[in-house]
């Protein structure tokens, strides 16, 4: 078992924080409890809701997104918006990686 600072009756910390604290020992502290955040389940719900009413019926023609083309993509005539999963509605994701998602495809509009 590896050596740490806790006590005897406390489990030993992941490696992670172990190494955190070897890196850092005169930050190193005794805490309750840690809180690791894995992100969470997309929030698609109007995506979902609006698809099937887009004219792209929320797909993304790939070659034209690659070769950094319109997308053009018509799988509904009716629709009167195209409608595109980005951020959230993917994935968790940092806003930073939203608004590049966004950039990609909206450059060619």
């Amino acid at each position: 078992m590896a050596s740490s600072s806790f006590p005897d009756d406390h489990p030993t910390p992941p490696k992670t924080v172990q190494s955190a604290a070897r890196l850092r020992p005169e930050a190193a502290e005794e805490v309750g409890e840690v809180v690791v955040e894995h992100g969470t389940v997309p929030l698609d719900d109007l995506y979902f809701e609006l698809k099937e009413r887009a004219s792209n019926r929320g797909e993304v023609d790939l070659d034209a997104l690659i070769a950094g083309e319109p997308q053009v993509l018509t799988a509904n005539p009716d629709g009167r918006d195209r409608l595109f999963r980005i951020g959230d509605a993917v994935a968790s994701r940092n806003i930073h990686a939203a608004i590049l998602h966004a950039i990609s495809l909206c450059k060619a509009f």
